[in-house]
């Protein structure tokens, strides 16, 4: 309140400066809510918090080591599927 007038969004947005450094909160925002940068910046730095936490584990798959032949090839094409399937699991369990 400054000069008995009240300023709502400004007192909103100082209320929300002390959730600047909390973690992610899935109940944020809230339905119908006004937009609050701080609180959005808040929450996507608390997302990329947990992402970065998580293992990577697709240093765990190797390459092919194969070049194409320039024909079909029905077992360089399994081969690139098995890959595939190594490389979706692999990311699964990180």
């Amino acid at each position: 309140m400054v000069d008995g007038k009240e300023f709502p969004a400004i007192n909103h947005q100082l209320s929300t400066i002390n959730f600047i450094f909390m973690a992610y909160d899935p109940t944020k925002p809230v339905n119908n809510a006004p937009v609050v940068s701080a609180e959005l910046r808040n929450q996507f730095a608390g997302l990329k918090t947990l992402i970065d936490a998580r293992p990577h584990r697709v240093d765990d798959v190797n390459g092919l080591g194969m070049s194409s032949n320039g024909t079909y090839d029905p077992a360089q094409l399994q081969a690139i599927a098995d890959k595939l399937d190594e490389l979706i699991d692999s990311l699964k369990r990180a």
